[in-house]
């Protein structure tokens, strides 16, 4: 089974680009600076949309839920933190009122949406794994089968010829 990871990487270069905002005004940067900045969120995105396909795939295949919600705990975290940094970003380079800043604030807008894409999918699916499974009525479950037995939708066999039989005629 595919598992997904903290992307811990990352989120300490995120955090690194949000101090160096405080540190600096982005109006301060060199360009190449802005340019590596750029490039440094553009794959931050890329990495969130893979795991968003990975946790996809994870769901699709099936999981344990007590496993799946073990692993998944400290993602949301990480994913809630960096979402947080992010509006932070958005919020201080937003605030330049800047045009020249326009292509960083359309890129941190872009991560900002995939990452909420991938907490919300990842929060939805723990909530459900932390769900109790619905009560089964076991005796509407028996009036059914029994229903279903007398109106000849069941057929029993007592041999294994009588089974082949039965199957060759329901062809």
């Amino acid at each position: 089974m595919t598992t997904l990871t903290v992307p811990s990487l990352e989120q300490r270069l995120l955090r690194t680009v949000k101090e160096e905002a405080e540190a600096k005004s982005v109006r301060e940067w060199p360009q190449e600076s802005v340019e590596l900045c750029l490039n440094l969120l553009q794959q931050i995105r890329t990495r969130i949309a893979d795991m968003h396909q990975t946790l996809e795939e994870i769901l699709v295949e099936g999981v344990e839920a007590r496993s799946f919600a073990r692993e998944g705990a400290p993602i949301l975290a990480a994913a809630e933190d960096r979402a947080a940094s992010i509006r932070e970003l958005i919020d201080r380079i937003a605030s330049l009122e800047d045009t020249s800043f326009a292509r960083l604030l359309k890129v941190l807008r872009s991560l900002e949406k995939e990452e909420q894409a991938f907490r919300d999918d990842l929060a939805e699916a723990l909530n459900r794994v932390s769900e109790s499974p619905p009560s089964m009525d076991w005796e509407q479950l028996k009036r059914e089968a029994d229903a279903d037995f007398a109106a000849g939708r069941f057929v029993t066999f007592t041999t294994p010829e009588e089974m082949a039989k039965g199957l060759a005629g329901s062809e």
